[in-house]
């Protein structure tokens, strides 16, 4: 996969780096695709063992949480990262003016849930900002990005623990329902805004 087969549109851009949606420009109808491509037409090292980097974190990254590396493809001698395209928007993007506060909710529960997947596999992104999230505004979906400074977090059994009685301090979130039923997951309660 190159660059010149895609139609590009540029979703964000900053001091190191630019990040395309493209379509096959050859096949209409076709999957789009996220291209990650330094910003400079001569990037410092340290930028392109990042795209090295999350490309070799293909296998551990997964759709729910994460926009996956499909390919590191070289054009031109400039290296670009091909990624799946889950869809949305950066949320630099859309941080541009106040948001409704249901909107926001919707936003911030997806994004913690994509947060604590990368924290259940024991992970540390290390460059999480707005631009390195991207958000389904509709449904309130999030995908993080940029994992090209992820490192693997210091074992968790060196980690201190509450004991399972400190926990009963905290009140069992429940939402005015009519059943009074206590809400299963964030998604589920996400579904009623």
């Amino acid at each position: 996969m190159v660059r010149s087969q895609y139609v590009l549109e540029p979703l964000r851009r900053d001091e190191e780096f630019v990040l395309y949606r493209g379509e096959c420009s050859n096949q209409a109808g076709s999957p789009f695709v996220l291209l990650l491509a330094p910003g400079s037409t001569r990037p410092a090292l340290e930028t392109l063992k990042k795209l090295e980097h999350e490309y070799s974190l293909r296998d551990e990254l997964v759709p729910t949480f994460a926009v996956r590396p499909l390919a590191l493809s070289q054009q031109h001698g400039q290296m670009t990262l091909v990624l799946e395209d889950p869809g949305g928007e950066t949320l630099d993007g859309i941080l541009r003016g106040p948001l409704e506060i249901t909107q926001f909710l919707r936003l911030a529960i997806g994004i913690a849930l994509a947060l604590c997947s990368v924290r259940k596999r024991s992970l540390i992104h290390k460059d999480l900002k707005p631009s390195n999230v991207l958000v389904d505004t509709a449904t309130g979906d999030a995908w993080l990005t940029g994992f090209g400074m992820l490192r693997a977090s210091p074992a968790s059994a060196s980690r201190p623990r509450l004991p399972s009685s400190s926990l009963e301090h905290f009140p069992t979130w429940r939402l005015n329902r009519p059943n009074g039923s206590i809400v299963p997951s964030i998604r589920a309660a996400t579904s009623m805004l």
